[in-house]
């Protein structure tokens, strides 16, 4: 199926100065297989690999450039100069590849200077150009504060881990027979049932059916897929919220961003960028939209993305945040979020702005963590 592009209407970048964007990569293969699945064959059902990108989030994240360029395109301009982007992206290969395929749609080569074709023999030199995309080596990659959440942070993990323990025994209580029912049909235990939905929609995107192998009728089906969407929203609204975690987990990503605002904000450099692209994983856009107050506590979609815009009023020179969540790439435009620390308004001050990042910005990671003195 094809999807056009919608028109974002009544988006006003006139007084746009710089443009961030975080995303969560496109849709993915499983990464995690129970025992009575009938999808566990890797090489049959899962070609790409465990976690990786198919075609689909391929499909997506492309789609998710284009509409970039078309929505930003009079800020952005008609050079399509790789240099005017900064990325950078989570060591995981699937955020990489969404990375590049979010460029491949946002930057084409329309511009001869970035055209490398020469001649008929190199077609793609005319529709596509290589962006230099920033990570860690894939050895390191559980050290990346920015874009993971895998960094040993014991204060945090220890608040995760609590929050669970509650909320998933009170859950299982509250859904006893569903949960009993639901943990015989994949073999797996009554904890597995909550984080289900992780697997269970991936294989229904993907077309495979439970019901096909008649391990369940279809209207069940259906009913386990609303269900265990449920538990995933309760369980994902709740992890992370806590201002231990926002500024543990989240602090880094905030910082950076805050600085790009003020390097561009103090700089007159015509040449400063003007896109930058961080590619990441649901985890860290949760906590991004918690501790900014803007989480609507359902579970981040594939795809979904975070629209940062500086601007500044032509009438005074003053500079204002206005944010945006696109949570639905295919089908939808993004919706403007509302920061309570700003008074609710679409656009914060940036010292209003800057006062809430900071709040977010550890002094001291490592004693924030509890690793202070750790041996």
């Amino acid at each position: 199926m094809d999807y056009i592009v919608q028109l974002w209407d009544n988006h006003d970048i006139n007084s746009l100065k710089l443009l961030q964007i975080v995303h969560r990569h496109g849709d993915r293969n499983t990464e995690d297989y129970l025992k009575n699945d009938p999808f566990n064959d890797m090489d049959k059902y899962w070609p790409e690999g465990s976690g990786e990108l198919f075609a689909y989030g391929k499909y997506r994240m492309y789609k998710l450039g284009q509409f970039i360029r078309q929505e930003y395109g009079e800020y952005l301009g008609s050079e399509y100069s790789p240099r005017e982007v900064y990325i950078r992206s989570s060591a995981k290969s699937r955020c990489l590849e969404s990375a590049s395929m979010v460029m491949a749609g946002a930057y084409p080569p329309m511009n001869k200077t970035w055209q490398w074709n020469q001649g008929k023999d190199a077609q793609l030199g005319q529709e596509w150009q290589p962006e230099p995309i920033y990570t860690y080596p894939l050895e390191m990659m559980d050290e990346d504060r920015l874009l993971r959440v895998e960094p040993k942070c014991p204060t945090a993990q220890q608040f995760s881990k609590n929050y669970y323990k509650t909320t998933d025994k009170k859950m299982i209580e509250e859904n006893k027979q569903f949960v009993q029912n639901v943990s015989k049909i994949i073999g797996e235990s009554e904890e597995e049932v909550l984080s289900f939905y992780d697997v269970f929609h991936i294989e229904l995107e993907r077309g495979y059916k439970w019901s096909d192998k008649g391990l369940m009728s279809e209207e069940w089906e259906q009913t386990v897929l609303k269900k265990v969407k449920e538990f995933s929203d309760i369980r994902w609204s709740g992890c992370y919220n806590a201002p231990v975690v926002w500024r543990t987990r989240g602090g880094p990503l905030v910082k950076e961003l805050l600085k790009n605002f003020d390097d561009k904000i103090q700089t007159n450099d015509k040449k400063f960028k003007k896109l930058f692209d961080y590619s990441t994983h649901d985890n860290k856009l949760v906590i991004l939209l918690q501790a900014l107050g803007v989480f609507n506590n359902l579970t981040v979609p594939f795809g979904a993305t975070v629209l940062f815009e500086l601007h500044q009023k032509p009438e005074n020179g003053h500079y204002f945040v206005r944010l945006y969540y696109h949570n639905e790439t295919l089908t939808g435009t993004p919706h403007a979020l509302r920061i309570p620390q700003c008074d609710y308004q679409t656009d914060c001050p940036i010292d209003k702005y800057r006062e809430l990042s900071r709040k977010l910005i550890p002094d001291d990671w490592e004693q924030e963590c509890g690793l202070t003195g750790a041996i």
